[in-house]
């Protein structure tokens, strides 16, 4: 069936991306990958750090729920937080970046990463604002992530109220 051009390959010899469902799951599947790691580094992170607190619950006969409550998942919503919201960060940028080089999304469906293709032709003449726009979207996504993440950080971590 692909006679011309290989796997992966169009008729023109253009890259053919993967479905958009296929696309989306495995881009999700990694960013869990990196929660379940960013939660249990968290929790690890928090029974060390909350460690005379944690035993102090135990020996006054807490249950383990009300330990795991009220010593180490506020400890560790902090660095899950970050962790979250760079890995979606992450997320942004790797399926731009893919649908730039063609392996993401396909049209009729858009992304910035298919924008800023289509805006490549277009350097240095008097239409390059199209890929200026996608391409600051881009940028300006992913810093207003990462600062919702230090911010949400900054607002849960018991260690900041003191």
């Amino acid at each position: 069936a692909h006679a011309e051009g290989g796997e992966g390959q169009g008729q023109r010899g253009e890259r053919q991306g993967v479905g958009f469902l296929e696309h989306r799951r495995a881009v999700g599947r990694h960013l869990a990958l990196l929660a379940h790691r960013a939660l249990a580094v968290g929790v690890v992170e928090a029974q060390h750090r909350k460690a005379v607190g944690h035993e102090a619950a135990r020996a006054l006969g807490a249950s383990v729920p009300r330990q795991v409550v009220r010593h180490i998942l506020p400890n560790a919503l902090g660095p899950v937080i970050v962790a979250g919201t760079i890995d979606v960060a992450a997320a942004i940028i790797a399926e731009s970046t893919l649908s730039f080089l063609g392996y993401g999304v396909q049209p009729p469906r858009s992304s910035w990463g298919l924008l800023l293709s289509n805006g490549e032709e277009f350097v240095g003449t008097d239409k390059a604002y199209l890929i200026y726009f996608p391409g600051l979207a881009v940028v300006l996504t992913v810093l207003a992530i990462n600062f919702l993440g230090d911010g949400l950080r900054d607002a849960f971590d018991p260690q900041a109220k003191r």
